[in-house]
């Protein structure tokens, strides 16, 4: 899917140096796409966090094995990008073997908001929250930072770190009158008219206001890394935003997260005002996400059904 716009980047960043041969492995679904080095086993093992459900670490091992690469596609780019590169929002080349991670926008339309996302980051870097961008190119709109692990632990602990976030920030109280008006002007312009949204609209309109601060923005285990037992973020989108989207975020593609053991101990840790009113607040994140125009529509509206049919 996107082999042209890394051919792209091999020869006019890298002038295709020490090209090498890359297998491919597509999920059309997702419109992701992971690329790594034929013959060296280390990137696969250096993906494996990625393989992080049941069908996929079934793939995983079956790439171990060497069965599956004779159906994949394959492609030759310079090494430089790195050893592994995964194609989702962004972009990221993986090098190991310089400790360096290469950051590419995806869509021409959102090099604005990769350049300040880096910007943002490399502050962030210098306040230790983050790995140190050491590089923003504008030219070529790429950006190289610090390689680090990715994290393998508890979620809870993810948590613990992104609470402490939340404190050094501002928790204001929000009316819901001016965030219901938000999301009906998005829907209208949008031409979004579901029954099942406007009875998620009622419930949430009982509620006075809700908890808004700085949030990460693209909360996601797979963006969180670690360096000598120290938990770090990676590609912040920092915005102001409801104090429960970067947790539903992290829980994405699961349209029954909230009655898992692994949801309720987290939600323990936030204040009185989301866990007394729970349900009001998954389901305007929920309904905010369809507004901003986040992917996984389907999924939103699923899980809305769920949270509406709670007693």
């Amino acid at each position: 899917m996107f082999e042209s716009k890394l051919k792209k980047i091999s020869k006019e960043v890298f002038n295709n140096n020490n090209l090498q041969r890359y297998f491919i492995l597509t999920h059309k679904k997702h419109n992701r796409e992971m690329y790594f080095r034929v013959g060296d086993k280390k990137a696969l093992d250096f993906a494996k966090s990625k393989f992080n459900s049941f069908k996929k670490r079934i793939i995983f091992y079956l790439l171990k094995l060497g069965i599956l690469q004779i159906f994949l596609k394959k492609i030759n780019l310079s090494e430089e990008i790195g050893q592994v590169i995964f194609v989702g929002e962004q972009i990221k080349g993986f090098n190991y073997k310089e400790k360096i991670a290469n950051s590419f926008v995806r869509q021409k339309s959102r090099e604005k908001d990769f350049l300040k996302q880096k910007s943002i980051q490399q502050k962030l870097g210098k306040e230790g929250i983050a790995p140190k961008v050491l590089m923003i190119n504008k030219k070529d709109i790429y950006s190289q930072e610090e390689l680090f692990s990715s994290y393998v632990g508890k979620s809870e602990n993810l948590f613990n770190l992104l609470f402490e976030f939340y404190k050094t920030n501002k928790v204001k109280k929000i009316k819901t009158s001016h965030l219901i008006k938000k999301i009906k002007l998005s829907f209208k312009k949008n031409k979004i008219n579901e029954t099942l949204f406007n009875k998620a609209l009622n419930k949430i309109s009982k509620i006075d206001y809700f908890l808004q601060t700085k949030i990460h923005g693209e909360f996601a285990k797979e963006q969180c890394l670690m360096n000598n037992e120290k938990i770090y973020f990676v590609d912040w989108s920092l915005r102001e935003g409801l104090i429960t989207e970067d947790l539903v975020n992290y829980f994405r593609l699961d349209n029954n997260y909230f009655n898992k053991k692994e949801f309720k101990k987290i939600i323990k840790k936030y204040p009185a005002h989301v866990k007394n009113n729970l349900r009001e607040y998954l389901l305007l994140t929920e309904l905010i996400r369809i507004s901003q125009g986040i992917p996984h529509f389907k999924l939103s509206k699923k899980r809305i059904e769920n949270l509406l049919s709670i007693n």
